[in-house]
């Protein structure tokens, strides 16, 4: 199903940059990482690292499944899905060469799982949560329609996109949504956090850049929109850099 995906998903990113642009979702939650950082937190550091990991889970979700399950809104940064998901890096690594752990990971009742791990409890209300909008959606694909933009399993069930070949099951649904967001959650907020951790150790391309952002942004009340500041040739070249 994944070559279904990556085949549609270039077409549908500017749709998805379309309704973002409406919302300005990504700005909105860009926002919340930078409101508790201007608080006043009596010599107590803020994780940035977590910061960017719930910012791109809540960005990621919404780009996939058209939800969001508030990640940001925790405080300190501590959403429960991100965390477990931290925690959790070293039992993927073991699931990969353990088909008895891979067996009691999918189908462990979520109850005892939690019991068992209760770090990864996040984890296992957002797999169930997947399941059961797969569920929804197989039982009335019209659910879809009422999507704010495209979502993922319009792709993976479009009959065109799978040329034939019999669409995905409940069981494949719900373990390729598990698996790109895996893959994407986690690598965004992990490259956006190396790419401001060598920008805050450079000085002078810190300070260049927020001077160039100023000539576009002078009040911060008043967010330039995305052409804008794609315009600005050092941003740019930073996320450019920081991303390739």
């Amino acid at each position: 199903c994944l070559h279904v995906l990556l085949t549609q998903l270039t077409l549908q990113v500017d749709i998805f940059c379309d309704a973002l642009q409406k919302q300005n979702a990504a700005g909105k939650r860009f926002r919340a990482i930078c409101l508790p950082l201007t608080q006043p937190r009596a010599g107590k550091s803020s994780n940035l690292y977590l910061g960017f990991q719930c910012f791109s889970a809540d960005t990621i979700t919404n780009f996939f499944f058209a939800t969001c399950f508030d990640q940001l809104l925790f405080p300190d940064f501590q959403g429960d899905i991100v965390t477990g998901f931290d925690i959790s890096m070293p039992v993927i690594t073991l699931s990969k060469f353990s088909v008895v752990f891979i067996w009691m990971i999918r189908y462990f009742p979520p109850s005892i799982l939690t019991v068992l791990t209760p770090n990864l409890k996040g984890l296992v209300v957002f797999k169930m949560a997947l399941e059961a909008q797969v569920k929804s959606i197989l039982r009335n694909p019209k659910l879809l329609d009422d999507a704010p933009h495209r979502v993922i399993y319009s792709e993976l069930l479009n009959p065109e996109a799978n040329k034939g070949l019999p669409s995905p099951t409940e069981l494949q649904l719900c373990h390729e949504a598990l698996v790109l967001f895996s893959a994407g959650s986690h690598t965004v907020g992990t490259t956006l956090m190396t790419g401001v951790y060598y920008l805050l150790r450079s000085p002078e391309a810190k300070q260049r850049l927020v001077d160039e952002v100023r000539t576009a942004w002078p009040v911060l009340d008043e967010a330039p929109n995305y052409e804008e500041l794609e315009k600005l040739p050092f941003l740019a070249s930073v996320v450019h850099c920081r991303t390739t």
